[in-house]
């Protein structure tokens, strides 16, 4: 995250741009085009679940059950994140609010569909290197 973060700062310099995934600026411009929050971390959210989780998992080894074991604290932390982030007023945001029931239990099931693939991603860079 933190090398993610130093070419965002730095991504007028083309070799420092290039570095950053596609998903990653998906993301910032999002983030820079002042997206609704919740639009903005699911993009995050992607961008690192797909693009750097396999990566950190091959540097530092976990079991699959101390990976799969982080996943509840992530959906809380989602959760607190976003709680209040929606204003009322607007026909938009009565209209998550109807449909929240709906989409954090889809939300959910999409990080973790997400971090199934980082972790098969993981298993395929593990075979990759021992050939």
């Amino acid at each position: 995250m933190a090398e993610v973060y130093h070419c965002y700062k730095r991504r007028s310099v083309k070799k420092e741009n290039v570095k950053i995934s596609p998903l990653w600026v998906k993301a910032f411009n999002a983030y820079m085009d002042d997206s609704a929050v919740i639009i903005v971390l699911a993009q995050m959210a992607a961008a690192h679940i797909l693009g750097d989780l396999e990566t950190l998992i091959f540097l530092n080894p976990v079991t699959r059950e101390e990976y799969d074991q982080v996943f509840d604290d992530i959906a809380d932390c989602v959760a607190i994140t976003t709680n209040g982030q929606i204003s009322s007023g607007s026909f938009i945001d009565q209209l998550y609010r109807c449909m929240q029931p709906v989409v954090d239990p889809f939300r959910n099931w999409a990080v973790s569909t997400m971090r199934k693939r980082a972790w098969h991603m993981y298993e395929e860079r593990i075979r990759f290197s021992q050939r």
